[in-house]
């Protein structure tokens, strides 16, 4: 491994915590759907892969990476897919992985264009509550108040939380706190609800604690000056001991 003229290392690029995030979901969906540890996974999807020597199973280990999230399985379009292949045997997979929730985690800039094209693409009832006459040619955005964020905290699934990090992502745009707050607030509403699901049960601490990074909530001393709080409690929404003790304290510094 070499250096680049900057200094930097060469090597693979970072993989992004999303993308970790996103197949380790969708592994735990298509498990629990089948029944079926990575082990089992691997014989099923990667039959030829999987050999027996002198006794014992030999095979590349392609499922216990896609559990940890170490390696993301291809997604593209005329190349052998497995996500497509997974969903012919098993329905409703696909969906948590290419969920619009990961595409509004990336760091990767969206303009508000790209925000309203996401958000047009839920399903009716939610474009409802976030669109005016849907059969306009050009249905104009509403207002995003404290209503609708009741009314989205009730639904308590992907879409939900999807939404309220595509608001977080706008209200950095237009420079909005009211709608960041909102936003939040929505997030934070959430929370027990997606706790619920059986796809993110191994997963949420990590997802919700990146999140939590990336959107953490501010306080205001003066008018010019700015405070980042980032707030982990032990036990908080019964996380898992090892997670909780990482980040059992409170911390408060200020935002560059």
């Amino acid at each position: 491994m070499s250096d680049t003229k900057d200094g930097r290392r060469r090597g693979r690029p970072t993989r992004c915590p999303v993308d970790s995030l996103r197949t380790r979901v969708w592994f735990h969906a298509v498990s629990l759907r089948t029944g079926m540890n990575a082990y089992a996974l691997e014989k099923c999807f990667h039959p030829l892969q999987v050999r027996y020597v002198d006794g014992k199973s030999v095979r590349p280990r392609l499922w216990d990476r896609y559990r940890d999230g170490v390696m993301i399985p291809k997604d593209k379009f005329g190349v052998d897919n497995l996500i497509d292949r997974v969903e012919e045997q098993v329905p409703f997979t696909a969906w948590w992985f290419r969920h619009v929730l990961w595409r509004a985690l990336q760091p990767k800039l969206l303009s508000q264009e790209e925000i309203d094209e996401m958000l047009f693409a839920f399903p009716d009832d939610l474009r409802a509550l976030l669109f005016d006459d849907l059969q306009a040619q050009f249905p104009k955005r509403k207002p995003f108040k404290q209503e609708i964020v009741a009314q989205l905290s009730h639904f308590g699934h992907l879409d939900s939380l999807a939404i309220a990090m595509l608001m977080l992502r706008r209200s950095e745009l237009i420079g909005s706190l009211e709608l960041r707050d909102l936003a939040l607030s929505l997030y934070y509403a959430i929370q027990p609800a997606l706790m619920q699901l059986s796809e993110l049960e191994k997963c949420f601490p990590d997802l919700f604690s990146y999140i939590d990074d990336q959107y953490p909530p501010w306080i205001y001393p003066s008018p010019s000056e700015r405070m980042r709080v980032v707030v982990f409690s032990e036990g908080k929404f019964g996380y898992k001991q090892s997670y909780a003790t990482k980040t059992g304290k409170t911390l408060i510094k200020k935002t560059d």
